[in-house]
């Protein structure tokens, strides 16, 4: 992940270059690899003022070369951009073709280039996880974009200062909360939402007043007058998949797609590694990724704790982590989280990021993060998305709504440590896993967020007996995986963690 500033303006930017940079070093754990700022004026507004920073986390090409802001020769375009591209080649194919001279290997680079080329448009045709912010000297026009599925964020403020016209946007609220022009104050619905549901954004809404979260999908264009920025936004969607025509069809074409999506997650310039919880979506990811990449590490977080809650032993990532990379003979590492670590990172996370924790997963996913980037790698791998994805929450939880709406709840929906219990749904872990549709009544295990899926039926066992581990696409009883990919600053990355999205600092 890297850290996007900026600042955009009808009249000169007031704060000088090392004020700007101050607040674009608030967020270096996003980018430990480098840093720059760019500071410009447009063309037909000649009072107005631009200014662009950001913090490097290096992935492809991680030399000089990639460094940002990244402009074109003749400096028309200016662009900030955080994530990474999975359709690089093909775009930098015909880039190519149409006689554009790129210099680098750095997906920066072909991102630049595209939107040069095509404008506000060729955004769409970006596949990829992705923030950025691209500036039109001539045109005097910033475009914000930010991918379909929300992988990564971006806030933005508008408001006056000293006369002007300012908008701001950056990756984290805590830049633009430090501006002089921004008077930090809470949004109460947003709080009030948080509270309820442990979301620190509800919509566009933060729990900052007038900082806005930049919506997944959505471009917003900028247009800089004389004394207002004008503002217009469209979204841009992922399309839908033509129906298949039966069950081997869908089956081959789950599969392709898998191996697909961990083949264009696996594209990276520095040392890359997994995230192996032992449950189906990180297993089959893993199982997909090392067929190419011999003597892979993998990295399971969490405690070593021993009591049961529900029958069901707290430390069981581990157990079936390791029989998973066992099985594939990966490079496999415990990251373990104590109360001590607990408490302190916590405290330490809140005051980084500038608001409360999603959930209590988090502290491990940071502690992972610091973990294998301490032992050299910097991309990792995780498998998340299972449930939204062949299932969705909504089934799970409907259930116990309805029970709960009658006043009376049915003898068996829930199991005796408090967990709903499905009929015809197993537990996609360990020696349980026996599916997540088509199998025994089970204890159902939170999920995480999709991006591709496959099918597969892990026998992850702790009785002494052969473990069997998923192949992509696999027919049978059918259980949901996804192959996703986080960057890992420091202090950053994701985990397949039961309960939490997967990911922090994004």
């Amino acid at each position: 992940m890297c850290g996007l500033l900026g600042m955009v303006s009808t009249r000169p930017i007031r704060l000088s270059d090392p004020a700007c940079c101050r607040l674009r070093d608030l967020m270096t754990h996003r980018g430990p690899d480098g840093a720059g700022l760019w500071r410009g004026g447009v063309s037909r507004e000649p009072g107005a003022e631009i200014v662009l920073g950001h913090r490097r986390l290096a992935v492809l090409d991680p030399t000089p070369a990639g460094h940002q802001p990244m402009a074109t020769p003749d400096g028309r375009y200016v662009l900030v951009y955080n994530g990474e591209l999975y359709n690089e080649p093909q775009l930098r194919t015909r880039l190519a073709r149409e006689g554009v001279p790129l210099t680098t290997g750095c997906d920066t680079e072909t991102v630049l280039w595209w939107l040069a080329t095509r404008g506000a448009r060729g955004i769409a045709d970006l596949r990829g996880m992705f923030a950025l912010a691209i500036v039109d000297r001539v045109e005097g026009e910033v475009v914000l974009a930010r991918d379909p599925l929300g992988v990564k964020p971006l806030y933005w403020w508008q408001g006056r200062d000293a006369g002007a016209d300012l908008l701001l946007f950056a990756s984290e609220p805590g830049p633009i909360l430090e501006h002089p022009a921004v008077t930090p104050e809470p949004d109460m619905v947003a709080v009030s939402a948080y509270l309820t549901t442990i979301r620190t954004v509800l919509g566009e809404r933060t729990m900052f007043a007038g900082v806005h979260a930049l919506p997944a999908g959505r471009v917003m264009r900028v247009a800089i007058g004389t004394d207002q920025l004008r503002t217009a936004a469209h979204d841009i969607g992922i399309g839908e998949a033509a129906p298949a025509s039966d069950r081997q069809e869908r089956v081959a074409r789950v599969r392709a797609v898998v191996r697909d999506s961990v083949a264009s997650h696996l594209r990276s310039d520095v040392p890359t590694c997994c995230l192996l919880s032992g449950g189906l979506d990180s297993a089959i990811v893993t199982r997909v990724a090392s067929e190419t990449h011999l003597g892979l590490r993998t990295y399971c977080a969490g405690a070593k704790n021993e009591t049961d809650i529900g029958g069901v032993p707290q430390s069981e990532d581990f157990l079936f982590a390791t029989e998973v990379a066992r099985a594939l003979g990966t490079h496999h590492t415990e990251a373990v989280i104590d109360e001590a670590t607990f408490r302190g990172r916590w405290r330490e996370m809140v005051g980084r990021q500038g608001v409360p924790l999603s959930t209590p997963n988090e502290i491990a996913i940071n502690e992972v993060a610091r973990r294998l980037r301490a032992d050299g790698c910097v991309v990792t791998l995780s498998g998340e998305g299972a449930d939204e994805l062949f299932g969705g929450y909504h089934q799970v939880l409907a259930p116990a709504a309805r029970p709960r709406r009658l006043g009376r709840c049915r003898a068996g929906a829930l199991s005796p440590g408090g967990r709903l219990v499905v009929p015809g749904r197993g537990q996609a872990r360990g020696a349980d896993a026996r599916g997540v549709a088509g199998g025994r009544g089970g204890r159902v295990a939170h999920g995480v967020v999709p991006e591709r899926v496959c099918v597969g039926e892990p026998r992850a066992r702790t009785d002494g007996r052969p473990s069997r581990v998923p192949e992509a696409g696999e027919p049978g009883r059918s259980a949901a995986a996804a192959g996703q990919r986080d960057n890992a600053g420091v202090g950053g990355g994701s985990h397949a963690v039961r309960g939490h999205r997967g990911r922090f600092g994004r």
